[in-house]
């Protein structure tokens, strides 16, 4: 895994890797049932993997009441809606790309359609908490900087903390936020966590097996690519899953907005 974690970083250079495979993840937005049952598996995952939903030091903040938070890329609005029962007191915004949204939802809980290019639809320094994850493939380098971040500290109170979670830094994604001048550059914490794939790392090995075959058959859809060998070397792959002990690093990271 080590050599196939070398070469994409290489290609991520000129960005095309990240354009790539950004296309792939448009079209794979939760375009159907299965594939909003699979994210919010996911989530579980997630959370189960941290035993948490979040890092940063906001849960007095949200326990308090009053607070404004925002999940950017919320997919079908999973980690929002447990954050809202975990915290009833506070305020949660989900913005997605594509309207997936849930009719019903609790009230303190509202979803909005934009596109980030466009800019977000919200004020200066409006929320306490900003959460972003699984979002690496969708930007290039240039545009985690100069859009993303700059767009997402923007909305950031002052003192108000960002969060992101990644299986993959294409981008060294905390060095890129760091950059941005209104971020406490001592605030930023990155964290790691070796995730075992298959049945020899327990329940959270089999969830996350189990995450990657569902992920397979999507880009398999899309990319109208899959082959008797491919489904064949995927095979392979699951029976070594055990005997190598398989694993890959998640990152998350978060940092506080310069108080002025």
């Amino acid at each position: 895994m080590g050599n196939i974690s070398s070469k994409k970083r290489n290609l991520t250079k000129s960005g095309k890797l990240s354009k790539n495979f950004s296309n792939i993840d448009n079209k794979l937005l939760f375009n159907d049932d299965e594939e909003i049952d699979r994210v919010q598996v996911e989530h579980h995952m997630y959370r189960s993997i941290w035993k948490a939903n979040f890092l940063a030091p906001v849960k007095e903040i949200l326990a308090n009441g009053g607070a404004n938070v925002l999940d950017y890329g919320c997919g079908p609005g999973t980690w929002i809606c447990d954050m809202s029962s975990d915290f009833p007191k506070s305020f949660f915004t989900g913005v997605e790309l594509v309207h997936l949204f849930p009719n019903i939802h609790p009230s303190n809980v509202q979803f909005i359609q934009c596109n980030l290019n466009n800019g977000l639809p919200f004020e200066d320094n409006l929320f306490d908490f900003i959460h972003i994850r699984l979002k690496f493939l969708n930007y290039t380098e240039q545009q985690w900087q100069n859009l993303v971040f700059k767009e997402l500290v923007r909305v950031l109170k002052p003192g108000g903390w960002i969060e992101g979670l990644d299986p993959y830094l294409v981008f060294h994604l905390p060095e890129i936020l760091a950059s941005n001048k209104d971020i406490d550059s001592t605030t930023i914490n990155h964290v790691t966590k070796l995730v075992p794939i298959g049945s020899w790392g327990g329940k959270i090995g089999e969830m996350v097996e189990e995450n990657i075959s569902e992920l397979k058959k999507r880009i398999d859809i899309v990319l109208s690519c899959a082959t008797k060998q491919d489904g064949e070397l995927y095979s392979d792959s699951h029976k070594e899953f055990g005997v190598y002990k398989a694993s890959f690093r998640l990152h998350r990271f978060y940092a506080m907005k310069r108080i002025v």
